[in-house]
């Protein structure tokens, strides 16, 4: 953690893939075992060729309308596997497989739940600021436990915008009621969320080290509530 402790928050939005989830690692877990589903069916599969591809796709799907942890659209899975010879069939059945492995792989940190009823108890208002589809991150966040401490949702497929859209940005503020300079954003991608930050007028609290630093630095969402306490110690 760097950097001096602004001014305490009245409302915080929260990134999903990365930032409450370990979405990389999760997708990358979920993707071997769907490989292996559709080698063991096949009997000859490349796994690795086929992984390869997959990723491929997957690169070229960047819209308002995609999950890359959920593997939606199923498009990509299906372009995947005509890319080594294998039809929409199996494509949909690896798909399936692919997901539920991404759902039995969320599971929820005790202490994560912890900020989030911090949060609440504090009278912060909590929103959730996220490129992805609707469903599947509602059901993320129902699957971490948090669901029920979040106010306002602004996701991309809901409104057809991509963070750092600004207009993104202005839904979820409208719908938290929140003044920018008093809300932080807390996430991982120095694009999605940064941007997104430093655009709008909020606090960028960068979880991770991957995108070179923001506003505040954390290494996960378990230590937002030793900010908040910092900062409420120092007004106290």
């Amino acid at each position: 953690m760097a950097g001096s402790t602004p001014e305490l928050p009245e409302a915080v939005l929260f990134d999903v893939g990365d930032t409450l989830v370990p979405a990389t690692t999760i997708a990358e877990a979920a993707l071997a075992e769907a490989a292996e589903w559709l080698r063991r069916r096949t009997g000859d599969l490349d796994v690795k060729i086929f992984t390869d591809a997959y990723l491929e796709v997957d690169s070229q799907y960047d819209d308002p309308s995609t999950n890359h942890l959920w593997g939606l659209p199923l498009d990509i899975m299906i372009k995947a596997c005509s890319s080594v010879g294998l039809g929409r069939g199996p494509a949909l059945a690896g798909g399936s497989v692919y997901r539920q492995e991404v759902r039995r792989r969320i599971v929820p940190d005790p202490d994560v739940v912890d900020v989030f009823r911090n949060l609440r108890r504090r009278g912060i208002r909590v929103g959730i600021l996220s490129n992805g589809t609707t469903i599947e991150q509602l059901d993320t966040l129902m699957l971490l436990d948090v669901l029920e401490y979040v106010d306002a949702f602004a996701i991309s497929e809901d409104f057809g915008w991509l963070k750092p859209d600004i207009r993104l940005t202005e839904v979820a503020l409208h719908d938290l009621a929140a003044r920018p300079d008093r809300t932080w954003m807390v996430g991982d991608d120095q694009k999605s969320d940064g941007q997104a930050a430093r655009g709008a007028g909020m606090l960028w609290v960068r979880v991770g080290d991957a995108d070179g630093p923001g506003d505040l630095n954390i290494h996960s969402v378990a230590e937002l509530g030793g900010l908040i306490q910092a900062r409420r110690a120092e007004t106290a």
